[in-house]
């Protein structure tokens, strides 16, 4: 046994040297004097910087390296290049660079910034995680940008994202304490889990156009933001997605949103306001457990700039699902049109409404007042005038839910 671990160890051993001796081809001074150690691309034309052999506070990467006679670009940082590099304050990028590798300048914690350059189209996982950036700006021609590519940079306080970003991978900026706005392009279709999680110092978040998934925890704990924009596009926020955002006041949530993911808006403790622009859309909003529905929190929903007393859910609406005008505060009367055939559990729990004007002709069954998952509060079952269409009462009065109502009249 003792002689298959030593044999096993040895093998290992070979093997590491083996990959260290392929991923250091070359090793060429650059102007500097500064020796930097390259690899071969897989098809020998040109070079990928594999690492930066002493520790210097300044870099030049050549576009171009000759060796042996032969003359090849720089095309790639290789992963860990510069990693934990810690007298590093600087780089200077060529032009002929196209993707810096994982880790690359991770845990460069005195480099304060760097200037990528428009070709390059991908920035790995962790590549600048833990460093000194106090600023950043990546080029349009970048596409992907890795998970955690930007984690820990504590002293970033400005990013400028690219408009033809399409992949931004899970935590690329969390833990960045110091930073205080982004805009997110509409080219980025999902904003991936805790991209942006405990940036305690985000203010000012503004979602474009074209953003269709915020996944969960991907503005946790963002404690300095207050107001929030969730544009048309989007179609569904995550799990705990503003879940710790302390100071957040208002969000106005686009018409395209089909569902919210529990626990969205726990802590959301300043939440006083709800903004739509669409009532049917609204309507038709899938809330998944605790703390999901913001109105629960804010108690306070504004149609248009306006605060919403005297509910009119527009015809056409068949479907009011649950628990979506949960909690909302000031609402005197409620009418529901012709076309609806379903309430929902919990959908108005907790309003205390005097007025509900029903127009439908046949009602269907609602959970009745003695459950607590009834769509009505028990004040709207006990006390509310429930208007119903002439010719129609005695059908209320015979139908699960509608019957509970102590006050039926008929119209006239």
């Amino acid at each position: 046994m003792k002689h298959f671990s030593t044999k096993m160890m040895l093998f290992v051993l070979m093997s590491m040297m083996g990959a260290n001796a392929y991923a250091q081809d070359i090793t060429v001074e650059n102007s500097q004097g500064v020796k930097l150690s390259y690899y071969y691309t897989k098809d020998g034309k040109d070079l990928i910087l594999a690492r930066c052999a002493s520790d210097p506070k300044n870099v030049i990467i050549p576009e171009e390296v000759t060796y042996m006679n032969r003359t090849r670009k720089v095309t790639s940082i290789g992963d860990g290049a510069f990693q934990s590099q810690s007298y590093l304050t600087s780089v200077t990028i060529p032009n002929t660079v196209t993707s810096i590798g994982i880790n690359a300048f991770q845990d460069c914690r005195r480099l304060t910034s760097v200037t990528i350059p428009e070709g390059v189209t991908s920035i790995g996982m962790r590549a600048f995680a833990s460093s000194g950036l106090t600023s950043i700006t990546i080029p349009n021609s970048v596409t992907t940008i890795g998970a955690h590519a930007f984690q820990s940079c504590n002293e970033l306080t400005s990013v400028t994202l690219p408009s033809n970003v399409t992949s931004m991978g899970t935590g690329a900026f969390q833990f960045c304490n110091k930073l205080t706005s982004i805009s997110i392009p509409g080219s980025l279709a999902i904003i991936e889990p805790g991209t942006f999680m405990s940036c305690s110092s985000l203010a000012s978040v503004t979602i474009s156009n074209g953003v269709k998934i915020i996944k969960e925890t991907a503005f946790e704990g963002c404690s300095s933001l207050t107001s929030i924009t969730i544009p048309n596009s989007v179609l569904s926020i995550g799990m705990m997605t503003f879940e710790g955002c302390t100071s957040l006041a208002s969000i106005t949530i686009g018409s395209g949103l089909i569902g919210i993911q529990e626990r969205a808006f726990r802590d959301c403790e300043s939440l006083s306001a709800v903004h739509i622009s669409d009532i049917a859309a609204w309507c038709k909003v899938v809330f998944k457990g605790g703390y999901s529905n913001p109105l629960g929190i804010a108690h306070h929903l504004y149609m248009n700039g306006n605060e919403v007393k005297d509910l009119v859910i527009p015809e056409g609406v068949t479907v009011i699902k649950n628990s979506v005008f949960y909690y909302l505060a000031n609402l005197n009367s409620l009418t529901l049109p012709k076309s609806l055939s379903k309430i929902e559990n919990y959908a108005f729990k907790g309003c205390d409404i005097t007025t509900v004007n029903a127009m439908m002709d046949n009602p269907t069954g609602i959970t009745k007042k003695a459950d607590s998952s009834s769509p009505f509060s028990l004040n709207t079952f006990n006390n509310a005038t429930l208007n119903v269409p002439a010719g129609a009462i005695e059908k209320y009065k015979a139908t699960e839910g509608w019957k509970d109502f102590v006050f039926i009249e008929e119209k006239k």
